[in-house]
């Protein structure tokens, strides 16, 4: 979905260095996070008693991942999404100690979630 790309412009104005300015970037990023947040795909309720799978991104600003859940119509369907700003050390990391820390911050986030699981969770990244 591309969205920590999107979020980027917003993710930019909160950098430390960064006087804060609302413009026509902000806003169209905004409008489109809105348009592809409602359009769906929905959002389903986690369930650790059926199979989970988490899905990492990371590019060189930002990371992001899904949960998924494998339902009854034996469809994967996003149970949680999460977008994350990379500060400055942290964009200095090679692009594999990235899709780590992605992997690390996912897992921390849906702990929750993920604790007590009756099944193995599957974790896919593109490296």
């Amino acid at each position: 979905m591309d969205l920590s790309k999107i979020a980027a412009p917003l993710h930019n104005l909160m950098c430390k260095e960064t006087v804060w300015r609302w413009g026509g970037g902000q806003q169209k990023a905004f409008d489109e996070l809105k348009r592809r947040f409602v359009e769906g795909p929905i959002l389903v309720a986690a369930n650790y008693m059926c199979p989970l799978c988490m899905e990492s991104d990371t590019l060189n600003f930002a990371t992001g991942a899904v949960l998924s859940m494998l339902c009854k119509d034996e469809k994967w369907h996003p149970c949680a999404f999460l977008s994350k700003g990379l500060n400055d050390f942290e964009r200095n990391y090679n692009m594999l100690d990235k899709e780590m820390l992605g992997i690390i911050c996912a897992l921390e986030t849906w702990r929750h979630y993920l604790e007590g699981a009756k099944h193995e969770i599957d974790i896919w990244m593109n490296h």
